[in-house]
């Protein structure tokens, strides 16, 4: 139903780029339609539109551009290189003033954030820094103390990516300490009158970065537990995988094992119940369809009372299969290092706090 939309709104935009009716908002409005379905050559198809008609260019198109170019290299398995000297190309454009851009000329640090992130996770995270830092000379003067590289919040996550893919925990610590610092200022400022929803899920794609430097650093038990909670008080919201890798550094950790049970059962187990009992329904339906067909067949009456609608949402948040295995890995490695004394105990303890 949404590609039959996005097809008839098509057909209508050509109609009106024919008719010189066309602005840069538009375009974006269907490059977003196009990203969020994944159809990366239509958004490239649709910027060939754009060049044939003249059609200015805005951040906003240009990120899509770019990443639609970065992804359809991706899925090809082809090599980044000529795609990295294409961002450099037109980096360099635009700082010269060969590419105008409608909202000036600037390259906005959100249009380079996301490849520069890509770049040092699937290819090379030195590559990255060099592209951050040529990114810096070309559009800010050096002696223009207004701008401090370190303080934009798209430039600190991309260094804490890169730092990351680099292992370089301590400056993955320094830079996250420094992201979580400007967060605060936004947050407090006096000037905020509506709440800006985008930085509750800035921290998605990089908290996978703190937990590293956590386990290394042997901090997990000391650190993370109130740093998720101080998290949770200023409404940050983590992705199902973010939570994934959340909790599996709370059980692998003896000291935080029982915080981790507790926002597995919060946050996961629901999602992962829902998901497996459709899973067992679903296998079952083939011979429940079977003995509903043989008179001489005892029916389930649990099967055939309550009917299930198989094509549910999949949940938003629910525990991966992997840590949920783990998880039972953990609690049998605790219990089989119990002596009777202390499992009884444990037992007793549980029974007398429900």
């Amino acid at each position: 139903q949404v590609k039959d939309d996005i097809d008839k709104a098509t057909e209508l935009l050509k109609d009106m780029i024919a008719n010189g009716d066309v602005e840069p908002r538009h375009i974006e409005q269907f490059m977003r339609k196009y990203d969020n379905i994944h159809g990366y050559n239509s958004t490239l198809a649709l910027y060939d539109m754009m060049i044939a008609a003249k059609i200015p260019l805005n951040s906003k198109i240009l990120y899509y551009i770019i990443k639609s170019t970065f992804q359809l290299q991706m899925a090809t398995g082809k090599d980044l290189t000529g795609t990295i000297e294409l961002l450099e190309d037109i980096m360099e454009n635009i700082a010269n003033g060969n590419i105008k851009l409608v909202n000036g000329s600037q390259l906005h640090p959100s249009v380079f954030g996301w490849p520069i992130r890509v770049i040092a996770r699937d290819y090379n995270p030195k590559t990255a820094m060099a592209l951050l830092n040529k990114y810096n000379e070309l559009f800010y003067d050096k002696d223009d103390k207004s701008f401090k590289l370190n303080n934009k919040l798209i430039n600190l996550r991309s260094l804490i990516v890169i730092f990351g893919e680099l292992n370089k925990t301590d400056e993955v610590n320094y830079f996250f300490q420094q992201l979580c610092s400007q967060l605060n200022k936004f947050r407090e400022s006096t000037y905020t009158t509506v709440r800006n929803s985008k930085l509750d899920t800035i921290l998605n794609g990089i908290i996978e970065y703190k937990l590293v430097q956590l386990e290394q650093d042997g901090k997990v038990s000391t650190e993370l537990p109130s740093l998720l909670k101080k998290f949770l008080q200023q409404n940050v919201i983590f992705t199902n995988h973010a939570w994934n890798r959340i909790v599996l550094s709370l059980i692998k950790e003896p000291k935080t094992l029982e915080i981790g049970m507790k926002y597995i059962n919060e946050k996961l187990l629901h999602g992962f119940n829902i998901i497996h009992k459709a899973r067992l329904l679903r296998k079952n339906q083939n011979n429940l369809n079977r003995d509903e067909n043989d008179d001489n067949k005892e029916k389930s009456w649990s099967l055939t009372s309550k009917r299930m609608n198989f094509d549910y949402d999949v949940p938003s948040l629910y525990l991966y299969s992997d840590n949920y295995i783990e998880l039972f890995h953990v609690i049998d490695t605790k219990l089989n290092g119990m002596s009777f004394e202390e499992y009884n105990q444990l037992i007793i303890n549980e029974w007398f706090s429900m």
